[in-house]
């Protein structure tokens, strides 16, 4: 299992019984947030506060857009600077680290020490050099862009004719079915978004 291909979900392993069957099913819309942010809130959310209730098994969201930072290469301009899509993703995930951090004690004042090499804004990754020659320096931006994307959406759900998000809540163990459900539905009141800013 250690070996699957990158972007691939881990496989989800249950006893399966006559009654394995989701034993709430929540779905997701909004007027005011976006697939991608539905996504994110069910899977970083509510997903997290049901994992911590024993006996059940919470898969991935259905529907919903998965963030991703895409890179649009320009062949023609690599071509034209004799580099590579390698070249350019060595860059990147070059200057593109999170490294741990700690304390620095110097005197009677502790400092803060933070490595984070990954830029706050996504435009920056525009900035990042690729190679140097003959004193001319080569960027991202030269060969390529930048841009806020997702993932292939392997599914859509609707609910209402909005895009929405499904999260499944399964059974998982010898846990009783009645006694798991009331556990997932005490928990749902606390997994409720924060009001946005007007």
């Amino acid at each position: 299992m250690r070996r699957m291909p990158p972007g691939v979900q881990p496989p989800i392993i249950l006893r399966y019984a006559a009654n394995s069957v989701p034993i709430i099913q929540m779905s997701l819309s909004s007027d005011t947030l976006s697939e991608s942010e539905l996504y994110t809130y069910g899977i970083f959310r509510i997903r997290q506060q049901l994992a911590t209730i024993n006996g059940l098994t919470l898969p991935a969201p259905f529907g919903g857009k998965v963030r991703q930072i895409m890179v649009d290469l320009d062949p023609a301009r690599l071509q034209a600077r004799g580099l590579s899509a390698r070249d350019v993703n060595n860059a990147i995930n070059a200057q593109n680290l999170t490294l741990p951090s700690g304390t620095a004690k110097i005197g009677d004042i502790q400092y803060k020490v933070k490595m984070n090499n990954s830029p706050n804004l996504l435009d920056a990754l525009n900035d990042v050099p690729i190679k140097v020659e003959n004193g001319v320096v080569s960027y991202v931006r030269d060969v390529a862009h930048v841009r806020d994307g997702f993932e292939v959406q392997p599914n859509i759900v609707r609910a209402d004719g909005k895009r929405a998000v499904l999260l499944q809540i399964l059974k998982n163990g010898k846990v009783r079915r009645s006694t798991s459900s009331k556990r997932s539905r005490r928990s749902s009141p606390k997994c409720r978004p924060p009001r946005r800013p007007d």
